[in-house]
């Protein structure tokens, strides 16, 4: 006799296949059961009666396991594009410091090669200038009738100083006094504005006498004007060395010519050659009601020459 229905598991929401009933069972004597492989009436509440089948429990698991698991990808996925980012935005900005000090080394590079540019071009110049000047003064010495050696010792500060100490080991004379810059025949100065020699020298029997003249006492108009050689001293440029002897008379006209012409007064000066086998100038001046204040004068001149 065959039944078209069966008793179904609590747990199955489907009806099992079709099996196999059989009118008398190893454990239900009398009664119509599945086979075992299709029942669970054979299994107690301790064997886990009321759980899942196993045969349905991956499903019940597979779901949140699947959402897990894409949950966690999505995260490992943005996790990594942040790290991505942050190390992009990282290399943007040391590839932008690098180029920043990059930039500024460029610029450094460039301020130091224009500057040395600069002091080179400014060197050459300097040196044109004064070989310019060393070969004017080299001409205007060989016109004079000095020697080479003369010459030498004169643009040269180094030999200048080679000789000056020979000399003063050397002293031959009591007449010829020593100092520490200049050599003056006589004995020591005793004015107070003497100035230092300049380096030349001369026959046995003329010793000539080159004033050196402070530039605020002295314009180089006022010695263009009287057409008196002169030149800058290579010591010192606040000085001037007139290139030819002058005596008490001739200076006192240069300085008094300056004087007039920077106070712009109206008066003349008159000058007057004297026929005389030296040439000597004089002045003279014309009265002024009004007396000045200050009738000396601070200007020295020494008479200065070197052996």
């Amino acid at each position: 006799m065959e039944y078209s229905s069966y008793e179904y598991d609590r747990w199955d929401s489907d009806p099992r296949p079709h099996a196999r009933y059989y009118r008398h069972s190893h454990r239900h004597s009398g009664h119509l059961t599945p086979e075992p492989q299709y029942s669970n009436l054979h299994r107690s509440h301790s064997q886990g009666h009321n759980v899942p089948h196993p045969t349905n429990i991956h499903i019940y698991n597979k779901i949140p396991q699947e959402r897990e698991r894409k949950a966690y990808d999505d995260f490992l996925r943005k996790q990594r594009e942040k790290e991505e980012a942050e190390e992009k935005a990282y290399r943007d900005a040391l590839r932008k410091q690098k180029e920043k000090e990059e930039a500024k080394e460029r610029e450094y590079q460039a301020f130091l090669r224009e500057q040395k540019e600069k002091q080179e071009a400014e060197e050459k110049a300097k040196k044109e200038e004064q070989a310019r000047i060393d070969s004017a003064m080299r001409a205007r010495l060989e016109k004079l009738g000095f020697s080479q050696h003369d010459i030498e010792i004169a643009l040269d500060p180094e030999k200048a100083e080679k000789e000056k100490k020979k000399k003063k080991k050397h002293r031959h004379s009591e007449d010829v006094f020593f100092d520490d810059d200049v050599i003056m025949v006589g004995g020591p100065p005793t004015l107070s504005e003497a100035s230092p020699a300049i380096a030349v020298g001369f026959p046995q029997h003329h010793v000539p006498v080159y004033p050196r003249i402070n530039r605020k006492y002295l314009d180089i108009e006022t010695l263009e004007h009287y057409r008196v050689p002169w030149e800058w001293d290579r010591a010192n440029s606040d000085f001037i060395i007139l290139l030819r002897e002058l005596d008490k008379y001739e200076t006192d006209v240069l300085f008094e010519h300056t004087r007039r012409r920077r106070q712009g007064s109206s008066a003349h000066l008159t000058i007057d050659k004297v026929k005389d086998s030296a040439p000597k100038l004089a002045f003279v001046r014309r009265k002024s009601k009004e007396r000045s204040k200050s009738r000396g004068r601070d200007i020295r001149v020494t008479e200065i020459v070197r052996r």
